[in-house]
């Protein structure tokens, strides 16, 4: 009789052991499950701003671009001379002077 209640003891105990393992594991998988999801939306959120970056310099890119257009066509017109500074002062006195009509 003693000897079959040893045994049921320590089946009861192992038993024991292995709800508080599985219990463990449980946590365990929970943590998980949350560390995973927070890598997720950290992805998520790396990968837009990937994105917006490139865009950012794809724009960047096209002013650049434009840029030098337009300078290019700044260069070539004859109105960007030495008298450029001269003919924009007298344009102004005349919107000045314009301006003063209306």
């Amino acid at each position: 009789m003693q000897a079959a209640h040893n045994e049921a003891l320590r089946r009861l105990n192992e038993t024991g052991k292995e709800v508080q393992r599985s219990n463990l594991y449980k946590d365990t998988i929970r943590k998980q499950e949350r560390v995973i999801t927070k890598l997720e939306a950290l992805l998520e959120k790396t990968l837009k701003d990937t994105q917006k970056a490139r865009d950012g310099m794809l724009e960047l890119e096209k002013l650049r671009t434009e840029n030098i257009e337009l300078q290019q066509h700044l260069k070539g017109n004859p109105i960007h001379g030495k008298d450029f500074d001269h003919d924009v002062d007298r344009y102004r006195r005349e919107i000045g002077v314009l301006e003063n009509l209306v």
